[in-house]
This record gives structure tokens, sequence and C-alpha cells, in this order.
């Protein structure tokens, strides 16, 4: 499996902002989380953050796909890029019908350039040790063990509650605690009541040692990659669902997405029997190669997590400001979107920016700006999630290649999210304070943003509608 060890010397040669005196709790140490927590360090805020959590697991998780937009930002923290390229699996990338037909590829993925698809191909566990491991060399403290119920704010200041009664205080308390936070009791929106609806599928998923696979030839024929030095990440498009299988000579990940059933639970620890994934594959006459990736997982380590829809919240701050979301707890994405750690990422640059700008007199005005300047991008973000999930279940092979063209478009990869906040601040700010207008330029050229709703999707009003603006 994958076994990274991370140091970072090199993490006290940082340059800091300027102490601006103001405390930030961070609620989760997960990505989004610990990756603002490091950005406001830099920033010269006092960080503290709170982790569930008793210790991370190692190998839960799949790869995932941080984009261009963030790749930059990793040149402030000295040490981390390089941390970064010694997890990037260099992934060679390859789209298939279920049954085995290259529809496109294989093709190299870029790493940045601002162009469409642009990112690094990390492994989720992995990248999260890296960025609490820099922390660490920071000095910033990561408590862990500490699961928080409560949220609070009284215009003073912001506050959260564990589980065991414990009280944490700050000037402003993130929460980065994924879907379910609890802070969605002091961040409201209407007509919210923070629950999902179905959107009809769930994930099986396993990530396993690629040892035993490897020793049936077709298997190492089909997904190791014939690329020096690079990973296998190929797209099965099928009849009723789709899979993402990543490979390298180490490691083996499937994500294979199937119908929703009655008992798939959206926890990420709901564990499955390798019966139901390969009963799936069979009906739909999978490759067998697929079905001999599937029998060679442990089966302790296959699970089964559904896929839930969520409308767009344009609200992520509690009444006085005190409380702000962040990453999950403010915009949940469908895997198929392929950046959803990547905004998460973004919202930690542009937060910790915001705080530095306002001072800590106008911490309100601060988290006003920031959810100014993030919601209509990922909400924008988001929607990719859905249309690349149309395009990828029950679409003909002869329709399939017009499909796959820029999945993850170059005004995601593109962005600068700490220039942008800079840039942007002012004008926001001014906006909010005078009741005047503004308008947002880092979603799609061109685009005119308007509300919109899972129901959408579902009703397939979304796929009638021409979009505006150019998404590539």
């Amino acid at each position: 499996m994958l076994d990274y060890t991370f140091d970072f010397p090199s993490a006290s040669q940082l340059k800091r902002y300027p102490a601006s005196g103001i405390n930030v709790l961070i609620v989760g140490g997960g990505l989004g989380g610990l990756f603002a927590a490091i950005n406001c360090y830099r920033k010269g805020h006092n960080v503290k953050v709170l982790e569930s959590a008793k210790e991370y697991d190692s190998t839960n998780g799949g790869f995932i796909r941080i984009g261009g937009s963030v790749l930059d930002s990793l040149d402030n923290f000295p040490g981390l890029r390089a941390a970064f390229e010694v997890m990037d699996q260099n992934a060679v990338y390859t789209v298939l019908t279920h049954d085995g037909d290259t529809v496109l590829g294989p093709i190299v993925m870029p790493k940045g350039g601002g162009v469409s698809n642009a990112g690094m191909n990390v492994h989720r566990s992995s990248l999260n040790r890296c960025l609490y491991e820099y922390a660490a060399a920071l000095g910033i403290e990561v408590a862990f063990g500490t699961r928080i119920t409560e949220y609070h704010d009284d215009g003073e200041k912001g506050s959260c509650v564990s589980k065991t009664g414990e009280r944490f205080e700050a000037d402003v308390v993130v929460a980065a605690d994924g879907i379910g936070s609890r802070s969605a009791e002091v961040v409201r929106n209407e007509g919210e009541e923070g629950k999902g609806k179905s959107s009809g599928y769930a994930a099986y998923r396993c990530t396993y040692s690629a040892e035993e696979a490897y020793k049936d030839p077709n298997i190492k024929n089909r997904f190791l990659s014939k690329t020096p030095g690079a990973g296998a990440m190929n797209l099965w498009l099928a009849p009723h669902g789709y899979a993402v299988i990543f490979t390298n000579d180490d490691v083996v990940n499937f994500h294979i997405i199937h119908p929703d059933t009655d008992d798939v639970s959206e926890r990420w620890d709901h564990k499955t029997a390798k019966s139901s994934v390969l009963s799936y594959i069979a009906h739909d006459s999978w490759h067998p190669d697929v079905t001999s990736l599937v029998n060679a997982a442990p089966e302790e380590n296959i699970y089964d997590w559904r896929l839930m829809f969520r409308n767009p919240k344009p609200n992520w701050l509690s009444p006085h400001g005190r409380v702000v979301q962040l990453g999950d707890a403010a915009h949940t994405f469908l895997p198929s979107s392929g950046n959803g750690a990547t905004q998460a990422l973004e919202d930690g640059i542009c937060l910790a920016s915001c705080l530095q700008l306002a001072g800590r007199g106008q911490i309100p005005l601060a988290g006003r700006v920031y959810n100014l300047l993030r919601f209509q991008r990922t909400s924008c973000a988001q929607k990719i999630g859905f249309k690349n999930r149309n395009n990828w279940i029950g679409v003909k092979k002869d329709e399939a290649k017009a499909r796959m063209r820029n999945q993850v478009g170059s005004w995601i990869t593109s962005h600068d999210p700490e220039k942008y906040t800079y840039e942007k601040y002012g004008v926001a700010a001014r906006a909010l304070v005078t009741g005047g207008s503004f308008e947002n330029d880092n979603i799609p050229p061109g685009h005119k943003y308007q509300p919109w709703s899972m129901e959408d999707f579902l009703s397939g009003k979304a796929d009638r509608e021409a979009e505006t603006g150019d998404w590539s």
C-alpha cells in the first residue's frame, strides 16, 4: 500500500504575514480544514484544529484530483509542492465501455497551465496525512478525539461544544466537519433542513494492495499502466452506472457507481459484501477483467456509500458571522464532479485572505465577503457533477467520445483564489455594506448565474435548458 513518510524541516522558512490577532478555531481535520489551517497560519492568524477521529486512517478513501487552481498556491509553503509531486500518480487516462471497448485514450492528464482537466492525482488519506504533518511542522495544534455536537454565535465570539461537554471559543469558528455538520443549526438556509435526497445511485468503494491482483496476468495487462512511473485511471461507462478504477504498481482502487438500494448508508464506513458488487457487474455483463479485479479485493475493504443530492446553499454564515462553513459543510459534491476536494481547498485560501484583509474588527464582514466570492463558483462547480454523471451513465458508444471532453473546465483550473480575493475584496465589501451590486467573474466566462436545485436535474429540466457561457 502507499506508505509515504513526510518531513518538513523547510516549513520553518515559511514567510508569514504580520500577526492579525484573530483566533481561528477549525472544526474538522480533513483536507479542507487542514489546508484552511495552514493558510490561516500563513496570513498571521492564531489557529487550532479539532478533529473527531482518534487518529487518521491511512487506508480508507480513494484517489482524488487536486486541480490546477490550488497547485500554484503550494509554492507559498516551503516543501509542500515537493510532497504533492511525490504523491502524484501521473495518471494515464482511458475511457472504456463496460464491456471493454476503448472510447478515448490513453492520454496523459495535464498537471497545470490553466488547461481543462489540469491537476494531480493523489490518495486522499496520504494527502490528509501530508497536510497534518505540515500543520504540525508549523506548530498548529490538532486535538484528536474531539467530536463537536453544538455550535454557538453570541455576536462577539463563536463557540462549539464537544460530545463530552467541553466548550471551545474563538473569534471565528470554521465548520469544516463535512456532511451532517451540526453548524447547520446556526447557519440557516431557507427551506433547507440539511437532509439530502437520494441521487438514485451509490458507490462501491475499495482500496487494496495490488500484489495479489497482479498475479492474474489478465488483470495486470488490462489495468497496469504501460507508461513507466505512471498510474492508470480508467473510466468505465455502463448502462446503469459507471466505474472509476485507479491502479499503479502498488495499489488498486475502484469506485463502482450502481443503482441505489434501500439498505445503503451515506456513511463512508458502511461495509458491504463482495457478492453484492459481483452481482451488479454480472447483471450488466461487465468485462471479465473487472470481475476479476473485484474478486481479488479483500472482503473487509469493500464499502457501499449512498450518493445524495443536496441543493446549493447560498448562506454559509451564522447570524453574527462568528461561525463559518467550509468544504462539504457548505457545499457537497458528487464524485463525478472531479473537483470537490479542490473547491474545499480554494475555500481555505479565500477565507484566510478575507480575514487578513478585514482585520480583527471586521470579522463578520470578512465572512460575508468570503461567502459572496465563493458561493456562485462552488454552485457552478457542483453542476459539473450532475452533468458528468448524466454523460457517463447509459451513454451509447458512438456518443460517448463527444461527451468526454473538458470534464473539468479551464475556468476552474486557471483560477487563482488568493489573487481573486485580493482583487475583489474591497469591491465586494463595499457592495455588501452599501447594498450595491457585485458580479463574480470566477464562474464560466459569459455565464449569468441563476439559482438552481436538484429538482431541476431529477425532473430533466436542466438537461433541456441550454447553459449560458463557456464551461470548457
